[in-house]
């Protein structure tokens, strides 16, 4: 009879660790994955040194922009030669996409040697099938990814965009994406994200020109 009663003590000990085996699987999986995407950011790569030239708005008759670059000080219309008209300037191409090859993982291409310009005041509309590297355009635009040494160049009036200052470069660009993040706020602070120092009367009004009041 003692015997039973240990042997019914130890089993006791056993089937609690078993029972809980799922549950700790379950977590181990989950855990699994948020590393993953934690491993993910840590082998992110620092994005490359921001470049000193920098957009400045102009309140022209022809609304076009010129460069200034934070080195000298000096504002440099953007042509080889140096444009001397607005004619020049309107002939300037905007954005310059030369034999652009780029894809996000060894062996698989997204863009194969893509060119194009649009110049001042042109609508250049990009179309293509699901996944066939729309999106990835503007990410490149803008900076998030670099294509490779020798896979074509992209240029912003002229100057290759590595010599662009980020931070400016992604103020002058604007992208509403097929899918809409949201952070884990307020509508209006969702909405506010974009200029954080917006009041609230410029969020609302914001909202009202988005048919999002």
């Amino acid at each position: 009879m003692l015997e039973a009663l240990y042997f019914l003590y130890l089993i006791s000990f056993i089937l609690q660790p078993i029972a809980m085996l799922p549950t700790i699987i379950s977590q181990m999986k989950e855990a699994g994955g948020a590393a993953k995407h934690l491993f993910e950011v840590l082998d992110w790569q620092n994005e490359r040194q921001d470049g000193e030239m920098t957009l400045v708005d102009q309140k022209r008759e022809n609304e076009a922009p010129h460069l200034k670059d934070d080195a000298n000080g000096e504002a440099n219309r953007m042509s080889e030669g140096g444009a001397e008209s607005d004619d020049d300037v309107d002939s300037v191409a905007v954005v310059s996409f030369e034999h652009l090859t780029f894809g996000y993982d060894e062996g698989n291409t997204v863009l194969n040697d893509i060119s194009f310009q649009a110049v001042q005041g042109d609508m250049v509309p990009i179309v293509g099938a699901s996944g066939g590297g729309k999106s990835t355009i503007f990410k490149l635009l803008c900076g998030f990814n670099e294509p490779g040494e020798h896979a074509g160049t992209i240029q912003l009036f002229g100057k290759s965009l590595t010599d662009w200052n980020l931070t400016s470069l992604r103020s002058h660009i604007s992208m509403v994406s097929q899918e809409p993040s949201l952070f884990p706020a307020t509508i209006a602070e969702n909405i506010g994200y974009g200029r954080l120092e917006a009041t609230r009367e410029e969020i609302v009004e914001a909202a009202i020109a988005a048919h999002a009041h």
